[in-house]
Order: structure tokens, then C-alpha cells, then sequence
């Protein structure tokens, strides 16, 4: 674990190095739209919540591969948020109510989710281009991913698909 972990921060550093070199400028794959609510403490706690502002530290470019690639189980929430940045909406899993963050990537401005209060997934948004991927993150008790799920469209096609990993490490991708 302790190697995993010094080669996350390298490669970390790397891209981060990268992304600093750039003369681009791109807008961050967070969407835009503001959600009615209260401020996320961050904890997986049941404190009431909703979105974090985001923290400057964001994915030039995020896809499923970045996710699989990236998102690993026993990161820390800061280690999640240094993967995706600070914008995510707080719900709780339809399961076990547990509670979870979901990051919505690629949503058009004034995007609105369905549902802010459960792991509700919005196929026909992403099916009709409004966002484009979700990301759902759960966590043990003490505050380290335990499972997670992205939802997203295969171009080649046409089908939204669910990855995810299961807290037993299994991994599952289908198309939905």
C-alpha cells in the first residue's frame, strides 16, 4: 500500500507538473450550475449537505479511463478531492443510506439533477448530452472510498454503461 501510495503521489505531481507547463487554458470538467442547498462539510457523517465550492485543483480532461485508472479504494477524501476537486453534491445510497458524494463531469450549464438526495442515476441526461459522466464515491467509517460507481456513454454505441467496485474489490461494467 505504502508503494501504491508513493507512485499515486508521484504520478500526481507529474500530471500536475504538466497541466502548470501548459499555455492552454480549459474550463474544468466540473459543471457550472449552482445547486440549492447547504455547503458539504466533506465528512461522511450525515451532516446535511449539498455542493463544495471548487478548489483550483481540477481534471483538465476526465473520462472513464482517468476513473478507472485513478479512483482506487482506501483513498482518503482528500485524495478524492485532489482527483476530481471540491464540487460534488452529498447524497445518500438508495441501498443503505450510507452516505456517498456524486460528481456530475461534462454538465451543460443550468444542468439540474433529479434527484439531489439519493445515488439516483440520470440515464436520459446523460443519454441526451446534458452531462457526461457520474460519479458516485462511498465510504467506510472512516472517511476512506470503499466502493464507487461511474456512470457514462460509450460513443462507439450509443449505450450509457455503470462501472463500479464493489467493497469486496469486484469489479462489474455493463451497459444499462
Amino acid at each position: 500500500m505504502k508503494n501504491v501510495t508513493v507512485v499515486f503521489f508521484l504520478a500526481l505531481a507529474l500530471l500536475l507538473g504538466i497541466a502548470a507547463c501548459s499555455d492552454q487554458t480549459e474550463t474544468p470538467p466540473h459543471s457550472e450550475h449552482s445547486n440549492a442547498g447547504e455547503t458539504t462539510t466533506g465528512q461522511p457523517d450525515g451532516e446535511q449537505s449539498n455542493r463544495e465550492q471548487p478548489s483550483g485543483e481540477q481534471v483538465k480532461e476526465l473520462d472513464i479511463s482517468y476513473v478507472k485508472e485513478n479512483l482506487k479504494q482506501g483513498l482518503s477524501q482528500d485524495e478524492v478531492k485532489k482527483l476530481f476537486g471540491d464540487k460534488f453534491t452529498k447524497v445518500k445510497s438508495a441501498m443503505d443510506n450510507t452516505d456517498m458524494w456524486r460528481y456530475d463531469f461534462g454538465a451543460r450549464e443550468g444542468y439540474q439533477s433529479p434527484d439531489d438526495q439519493y445515488d439516483t442515476v440520470d440515464v436520459e441526461g446523460i443519454k441526451n448530452g446534458e452531462l457526461e459522466m457520474i460519479v458516485f464515491v462511498g465510504w467506510t467509517i472512516d472517511g476512506r472510498v470503499d466502493t464507487f460507481s461511474a456512470y457514462y456513454m460509450k460513443k462507439s454505441d450509443g449505450n450509457v454503461y455503470d462501472y463500479r467496485v464493489l467493497p469486496n474489490g469486484e469489479v462489474k461494467e455493463q451497459a444499462i
